[in-house]
């Protein structure tokens, strides 16, 4: 399995694992256009992973994908993104 294989079940995971309020909250984080009010737990899921299915097929190759979805990971582990870490941590990170 390749390591955007990876990080795409990590976040699919995550998203599973996550309360109405955070969904909601992670629904504004990817920018989401569809209507999120009054939505149920498994409705904000699914858009959301349609939100993240549509943005890595957009992508313009790995490296933008790894970057999108470790962001999305940080995002909802409470981490910061790979752009705000400096370039000793970046390194590091990219080697996970």
């Amino acid at each position: 399995m390749s390591q955007i294989e990876d990080l795409q079940l990590e976040l699919d995971s995550l998203i599973c694992k996550q309360s109405i309020d955070k969904l909601v909250e992670l629904c504004r984080y990817f920018d989401v256009k569809d209507p999120v009010d009054g939505k149920s737990r498994s409705e904000l899921v699914k858009i959301i992973r349609n939100d993240v299915e549509s943005t890595l097929s957009t992508a313009y190759g790995n490296f933008d994908m790894h970057i999108f979805l470790r962001d999305a990971i940080s995002e909802i582990n409470g981490t910061p993104p790979l752009l705000e870490l400096s370039e000793e941590e970046l390194v590091v990170q990219m080697e996970v």
